[in-house]
């Protein structure tokens, strides 16, 4: 280092070491002590006798401006972080409105089905009850036209042995006794003379001429009585579609949950997608359905 000193001597008369150092650091600037690393300011530090204090000073020197390096790498790590922490509270924001939205619509088309399955249904059994009630109609037209059968049945027969036995004014008495529409049958039935014909229709019953008016009521209330029959059960079946959407969207629900509990951006984008696609085809089988 050009200076003609003693080494060992200078090393072992120093006695601030590391504590004079510290002392020396704490009474100057560290920008000053920078100075140091000039070949002159060394020599000069070196020729009074201070080799220890500056290996200090250059060890500090060195750790002073490691920790410069330090904080600029810190802050430039920050102002990453709060890019990245801009960026993810963007998309988190995006996210948590568009799951809002999702979760709304959820809820108003899952009220609205449960509404309509709910109308279907009393749509349903009041249906049913049409239905029976028209077939306990159709019953007693029913009965009401087997009564008048059997009663017309039984005139027949006192007239054929009447007129078999030859009382004709007994035979007349029967036959006024028959119900207008049989009557008509009747008639046209005699025409044919049954006694003697044996082609004749075996009896009035057969005649194309007969008709029961009760008989053709009965019929169409049961008809009547199975279209609302089949109309119950098609609103039952409606009913029933209502709530399978219902359902459906509760998938949607599960999936919007799910999709909370991720932090993984691509994972959470594709279940909201998924969500948005389920509900978009659970509204639209919504709008499909009839309504009430």
């Amino acid at each position: 280092m050009g200076c003609s000193l003693d080494w060992k001597s200078l090393h072992e008369g120093c006695g601030l070491r590391r504590a004079s150092c510290h002392t020396f650091t704490q009474a100057h600037n560290l920008d000053h002590l920078k100075d140091f690393r000039s070949l002159a300011e060394t020599r000069k530090f070196i020729s009074v006798g201070n080799l220890s204090e500056l290996m200090d000073i250059w060890r500090i020197l060195d750790m002073a401006e490691a920790g410069e390096t330090n904080i600029e790498i810190a802050q430039m790590l920050c102002e990453n972080k709060e890019k990245k922490t801009s960026h993810s509270t963007h998309f988190e924001l995006f996210v948590e409105i568009l799951e809002a939205i999702i979760l709304a619509l959820v809820a108003i088309a899952t009220a609205y089905g449960g509404y309509q399955a709910a109308l279907w249904d009393g749509q349903q059994a009041e249906l049913y009850a049409e239905s029976s009630s028209l077939d306990v109609k159709a019953n007693r037209f029913v009965i009401e036209n087997d009564q008048a059968t059997a009663y017309n049945a039984n005139t027949l027969n006192a007239w054929l042995d009447a007129k078999l036995q030859g009382h004709d004014r007994i035979a007349e008495f029967y036959e006024r006794r028959f119900l207008p529409e049989f009557k008509i049958a009747f008639n046209a039935w005699i025409k044919l003379d049954p006694i003697n014909n044996s082609l004749a229709p075996p009896g009035p019953f057969y005649m194309p001429e007969y008709h029961s008016s009760i008989m053709d009521e009965a019929n169409n209330l049961t008809k009547e009585a199975l279209t609302k029959f089949n109309e119950g059960t098609q609103a039952r079946s409606t009913a029933d579609n209502y709530i399978r959407t219902t359902v459906y969207l509760a998938t949607v629900l599960v999936l919007m949950a799910i999709s909370q509990r991720f932090e993984i951006k691509s994972v959470r984008a594709g279940l909201i997608i998924l969500s948005f696609g389920m509900l978009s085809f659970g509204i639209s089988n919504l709008i499909m359905l009839p309504r009430m």
